[in-house]
């Protein structure tokens, strides 16, 4: 049988969902179980940690190696595009991200006439998540260009119900492909709570989008620096700016917080050894906000940790009761009451630990694969609610 041809394109930036750590998850998984062959388009290379290992069946590009000095989309667009005609008989070209990977796509099967077959898979909902730097003027202008693109894809995939609901006012057919675990991994990094002030851990992007301001005004209300007893050890670990660092109280001695650069996604793992709860705290309601299940939340999951979260469509897709405790959307009053509430009944988090691990078991590669491959080639499943799935 002949082998399928696929080009999967991606910025892979920093502030990108996690589409890196997924990509390069997915990609192996992909190869293993297809007769295809796959290009890795980037704007810049994957993390030294997160590399693909290139051979017969995988190639790995950069579209746009040079330096960025004007809006790195653009680039993005421009450098794809002058790549394209090489690919142009690709049997599936996937997009993965938002409007910055839907424009080359769509202008490049424009351009060159290509009759791939398109998949766009969102990870976020990208003008919502980008809504404090894009110009008021502008969002209207920015909303039709990407309601048209979005019609152009043959299929759209988004990795949660929140951004499967939003992209559905653009076109009804939008499947719902949670993100995937490799649960004995992550399984290996479960830590059993034996007393002593609960570490809680905030990890990911330090961005207002992902609630870090409301998790350091509930640590300072509840960390007393004169108590000889501490109920918590607070840390944030992701990518964070000197500005924003400063911002947070993270340089003054008196912060009530631990901030770690972050670590590749390797090592994590040996981290959340060190760990009793973890929160996640992405936004999901109003103009500012991020969306879809992510990488992390599940590798948490995966390695027991007890949750504390929103109360928000991004959340209530994947957790409940059995492992999380649910705060009030940018409620500080309301997130210090879960963690105070969680202290009072810490003897609860070892059954909150096997829940968590027991709700990871159902995002499997396995599952995941199955339900991508036939979306890149052919079989129509759309509209399956995530809470049907596991």
């Amino acid at each position: 049988m002949k082998k399928v041809q696929l080009v999967m394109l991606s910025t892979l930036s920093s502030s990108g969902g996690g589409r890196e750590t997924w990509i390069s998850q997915f990609v192996p998984h992909f190869l293993n179980s297809q007769n295809a062959t796959i290009e890795v388009a980037s704007i810049a290379p994957l993390k030294d940690d997160l590399v693909l290992k290139t051979g017969p069946a995988l190639s790995v590009e950069s579209v746009w190696p040079w330096p960025r000095y004007i809006p790195w989309p653009f680039l993005f667009s421009a450098g794809y595009i002058y790549g394209a005609k090489r690919s142009r008989d690709f049997d599936v070209v996937v997009a993965i991200g938002g409007l910055s990977e839907a424009l080359p796509v769509v202008l490049a099967n424009l351009i060159f006439r290509r009759r791939s077959r398109s998949v766009l898979w969102v990870r976020t909902v990208y003008l919502r998540e980008k809504a404090n730097r894009i110009p008021r003027i502008l969002r209207a202008p920015a909303a039709f260009i990407e309601k048209h693109l979005v019609r152009r894809f043959d299929i759209v995939i988004a990795n949660g119900d929140d951004t499967a609901a939003f992209y559905r006012n653009y076109r009804e057919d939008v499947l719902v492909i949670a993100n995937a675990v490799d649960v004995r991994r992550w399984g290996e990094a479960k830590k059993v709570y034996s007393g002593g002030p609960l570490h809680v851990s905030f990890i990911g992007r330090v961005t207002d989008i992902k609630g870090i301001r409301e998790f350091v005004a509930a640590a300072n209300m509840l960390q007393n620096p004169d108590s000889a007893s501490q109920k918590f050890r607070f840390t944030v670990l992701g990518p964070c700016t000197e500005n924003v660092k400063k911002q947070l109280g993270f340089l003054e001695p008196s912060c009530a917080i631990e901030y770690l650069p972050p670590l590749p996604n390797a090592s994590l793992p040996s981290f959340l050894k060190t760990v009793d709860v973890c929160v996640n705290l992405t936004y999901g309601t109003g103009d500012f906000m991020g969306g879809g299940v992510s990488n992390a939340l599940l590798e948490q999951m995966a390695a027991g940790k007890p949750q504390i979260v929103w109360d928000n469509p991004i959340y209530r897709n994947v957790t409940d009761e059995g492992f999380a405790m649910f705060a009030r959307e940018r409620d500080v009053q309301s997130l210090t009451a879960c963690l105070d509430d969680l202290w009072q009944k810490r003897s609860d988090l070892p059954a909150m630990s096997e829940n968590a691990m027991r709700r990871a078991q159902g995002f499997g590669w396995e599952s995941h694969i199955s339900r991508a491959s036939d979306a890149f080639f052919g079989a129509r499943t759309f509209g399956t609610p995530t809470s049907d799935l596991f």
